[in-house]
């Protein structure tokens, strides 16, 4: 990024001369042609456009394409020049700074059909909506705070043009206003949970309820819509400890599932969270009842999860977690090797960095070390011997000093006591790892 920035600098300092002085020389020198694509190529790369970059390969690209003979490619220089002209124009202001506003207004009348975007009230929309959509995407992706506010300031600019409740809308206006507020609703729960601010939370849960009271019965993107606002919901609970939160999760989390095709690959994510729910629900009220159903949509999850779902990993832990907690309530000795199992496939699945994969693997020896206990009349020194493992894996795992690995270290503690047990004493296990 070093050298795209320096080449990015050396375009400017010749767009700028041109700019104050009306010297075109410096943009006709044969290695503009060069520093342009390199730059707009880093434009493309890194989207969503930072404004000054774009007016900088806007300005270039029309003075490029204005020269005498033409260039190669003038009339791509020209379309270029246009589309990142349009695309400024329907940024919301504050993204663009006054100065860069007026450099584009220099630049000749757009064509028709890229001035449209600027200039139709719905295709500007849409635009806003797009670029809104695109740079949440980008802060999943890069957790850039920046790119996140840029996507909070385009929702908010948005919903403000979109009418909301007891508005008489046609459907497509009011599908769009749902689309903005269920936007705006999961940036700003991003938003809390990078900064923790509670005021937040309110503002959050506000814009994802509006949109799904807004949403009609047949809007397709309606278990999108209940999905996001029970996600919130959960959020808010864990937050705040709101009971009727909770409950209301459940009800519209249950909605977007019964509303979620069989196929559908977003199934088992949905079946995930509302055993998450039902999980709370049962640490709430300690019902063996309620932790049943949470074992039930587990299992479907795990079932039905795909290969290549990046949540694959955290519902087959969860769906573990819970099977080893009902195997407390009932001793049912079977719930405790599904766990396994399914905790064994978790930790498996887990990337090297992913940051829960410590916590997975700290579960996985638990469970292993109770199934352990449970199979040691039957002798299974392979059982004993994989706990032992996974107990030094977690502690190679941890950051010292972290909870984490206080709870690795005693976790081998207990696995060397089994194995001792068993006859299978390790070598010198607590001057190994600084235990006495």
């Amino acid at each position: 990024m070093a050298v795209e920035l320096s080449l990015y600098a050396e375009l400017r300092a010749r767009v700028s001369l041109f700019e104050d002085t009306g010297d075109v020389g410096p943009l006709l020198d044969p290695t503009t042609t060069g520093l342009l694509a390199l730059t707009d190529q880093a434009l493309r790369d890194h989207p969503p456009p930072e404004a000054d970059m774009a007016l900088t390969v806007t300005v270039a690209s029309w003075q490029l394409h204005l020269a005498a003979p033409p260039p190669a490619g003038a009339r791509a220089l020209r379309h270029r020049a246009m589309e990142l002209s349009a695309w400024l124009d329907a940024l919301a202001p504050v993204l663009v700074p006054p100065g860069i506003r007026a450099g584009v207004r220099r630049l000749p009348r757009l064509p028709r059909g890229l001035a449209r975007i600027a200039r139709d009230h719905d295709q500007r929309l849409e635009a806003l909506y797009d670029h809104a959509a695109f740079a949440v995407e980008r802060y999943r992706a890069i957790r850039d705070p920046a790119t996140l506010r840029t996507a909070i300031v385009l929702l908010r600019e948005l919903v403000e043009a979109t009418p909301g409740l007891f508005a008489i809308l046609p459907e497509e206006e009011r599908s769009r206003s749902v689309r903005a507020r269920t936007s705006l609703g999961v940036a700003l729960q991003h938003e809390l949970a990078r900064t923790g601010e509670l005021h937040v939370l309110g503002a959050a849960r506000g814009y994802s309820e509006e949109a799904a009271r807004l949403c009609a019965e047949n809007d397709p993107q309606r278990p999108l819509v209940m999905f996001n606002h029970g996600s919130l919901l959960l959020d808010a609970f864990r937050r705040t400890g709101d009971e009727a939160a909770l409950e209301e999760s459940l009800e519209v989390s249950v909605v977007a599932l019964n509303l979620t095709p069989m196929h559908d690959p977003l199934r088992a994510v949905r079946l995930c969270h509302v055993q998450n729910l039902y999980s709370a629900l049962y640490d709430r009220s300690a019902d063996p009842a309620v932790l049943r159903s949470a074992v039930d949509f587990g299992a479907e999850a795990a079932r039905t999860v795909p290969d290549a779902e990046p949540q694959r990993a955290a519902i087959l832990n969860n769906y573990g977690r819970d099977l080893r907690n009902l195997y407390k309530e009932t001793r049912d000795l079977r719930l405790l090797r599904r766990s396994a199992d399914a905790l064994r496939a978790s930790v498996a699945g887990s990337a090297a960095n992913d940051p829960n994969r410590i916590s997975r693997r700290l579960l996985l020896t638990r469970c292993l070390l109770d199934l352990a206990r449970e199979e040691r009349a039957g002798g299974d020194t392979g059982l004993v011997a994989e706990t032992l493992g996974s107990a030094e894996e977690a502690v190679r795992l941890a950051t010292p000093g972290h909870s984490f690995y206080r709870d690795a270290v005693g976790l081998l503690r207990e696995a060397e006591r089994l194995a001792h047990a068993a006859g299978q004493d390790p070598a010198d296990p607590w001057r190994r790892h600084g235990s006495g």
